[in-house]
């Protein structure tokens, strides 16, 4: 049987891993990334046009790792960014420097129409993590519309 874990279970688990393994929260990150490649490689050829939509938090630099990881393994990827005046996280930084001078890395600081993205097979929404406790705002909700 799957156990459900709530948001707050799961960050939980995570300080738990990082003070007792020991693991650093990038590496962490890591895993969890190589996790999700795991799975979705089987299920999704290498001919989809894969399109990762990342906010600047943790979840967009789980978007940046797996963007990474598909295209080492020979997916075509391209990779948005929503930027605002959102801090970046330091996980977020570390994995934006590992990307590939051969992903293409687009900002969006406006939504424009749902143009952007109709290229791609499969988008993934790195936008948000289980840290939202609000509705998204701004160009965080007007680009989750298209995404979603």
């Amino acid at each position: 049987m799957l156990k459900i874990l709530s948001a707050s279970q799961v960050r939980e688990l995570d300080r738990f891993t990082i003070d007792h393994e020991p693991v650093s929260p990038i590496d962490l990150m890591e895993r969890a990334c190589q996790s999700f490649v795991d799975w979705f490689v089987p299920h999704f050829r290498t001919e989809k046009k894969i399109g990762v939509v990342c906010g600047p938090g943790n979840n967009g630099g789980d978007g940046l790792g797996i963007a990474r990881m598909l295209k080492e393994l020979g997916y075509s990827v391209k990779v948005w960014i929503v930027r605002d005046t959102v801090k970046e996280t330091e996980s977020f930084k570390a994995n934006l420097e590992r990307l590939p001078d051969k992903i293409g890395v687009y900002a969006i600081s406006t939504a424009s129409d749902r143009g952007l993205f109709t290229d791609c097979d499969i988008l993934l929404d790195a936008l948000f993590g289980s840290g939202l406790s609000r509705p998204p705002e701004g160009i965080f909700a007007q680009v989750g519309i298209f995404v979603s």
